[in-house]
């Protein structure tokens, strides 16, 4: 007698091959396998990880996704065990924050094409770049992906402007341009933007050259605030509020948790001392007019 399996087992099956194909690390795996069963949370996030999992696998079998390369999609998908490891490295723990971020791919709406993600953006009809953590900033990959992901949106998406690749990013920001020599790879990937909007107060770089995650540049920097109010006498701290507001003074305008941020590269060696000194790094918004060289 044939036996058949139900739609869910079905589905089971396609999330478990997906997060082995993306390399999902075992604990996070058993728990988005275990979440999808039971609705059980046994991680921080997972439940909107194995929600956006799970979207995917559906549209991939029946919706949007259905429509593009293999190859493709499972870069794209990546995106979902490199959040979980950058979570790692950041609390030493797994879980998943970025939720606010994976819908686009889920939903086919960002590829990652080669080295760099592109976006589909409502309203407009240009493209939208992003730099993967994982990116190499290697000019013959950099070229490849641009020319590859133009060739992609040409075939899928006619409709959009695929010479118009706009990218908002710390990576754009000019004050790297102080900390770093001009044959660095950042300052070379820089060169072929112009830069059209510089905002230095976004603090988005702390997640990218300090591993700190989303969660904890929130925490640093509203107990940054904190203090400063204290220093200037705006708000009361029960117990040593004046042995604190003296050290605040005396470290002018350095940041407490600056202190503490590692110096185990230039470019952080560097950043910090620019940050302690009062500058700001920011983001900026450009758009690509050049090859990569």
């Amino acid at each position: 007698m044939e036996t058949r399996t139900s739609p869910i087992q079905n589905e089971e099956s396609s999330l478990l091959s997906l997060l082995q194909k993306i390399s999902m690390p075992d604990e996070v795996l058993d728990a988005v396998i275990l979440c999808a069963k039971t609705g059980e949370e046994t991680l921080p996030g997972v439940k909107s990880l194995t929600e956006h999992l799970l979207i995917s696998v559906r549209s991939r079998e029946n919706d949007a996704w259905r429509l593009f390369p293999e190859e493709i999609f499972l870069a794209t998908m990546g995106c979902f065990s490199r959040f979980v490891n950058e979570y790692h490295t950041s609390y030493e723990s797994y879980g998943y924050d970025r939720a606010f971020w994976t819908t686009r791919q889920a939903e086919a709406k960002l590829f990652r094409i080669g080295e760099l993600e592109y976006e589909l953006v409502e309203d407009s009809s240009s493209l939208s770049m992003h730099i993967p953590s994982d990116a190499r900033l290697e000019a013959e990959l950099l070229n490849s992906s641009v020319t590859d992901a133009k060739e992609f949106f040409w075939k899928y998406f006619p409709e959009v402007d695929s010479d118009t690749i706009l990218l908002d990013s710390w990576l754009l920001s000019p004050a790297l341009k102080e900390l770093l020599s001009p044959d660095s790879r950042i300052i070379r990937f820089q060169n072929a933007f112009d830069i059209d909007e510089v905002d230095p107060e976004p603090m988005d770089f702390l997640e990218w050259v300090y591993q700190l995650a989303g969660g904890q540049i929130e925490s640093l920097t509203n107990q940054d605030k904190f203090e400063r109010k204290i220093a200037d006498g705006q708000l009361e701290q029960q117990g040593s509020n004046e042995q604190l507001r003296h050290q605040i003074l005396n470290n002018s305008t350095e940041s407490l948790w600056l202190k503490s941020l590692p110096e185990n590269t230039t470019l952080q060696r560097n950043m910090k001392k620019y940050l302690m000194d009062g500058g700001k790094v920011g983001c900026a918004k450009g758009s690509l007019k050049r090859i990569f060289l």
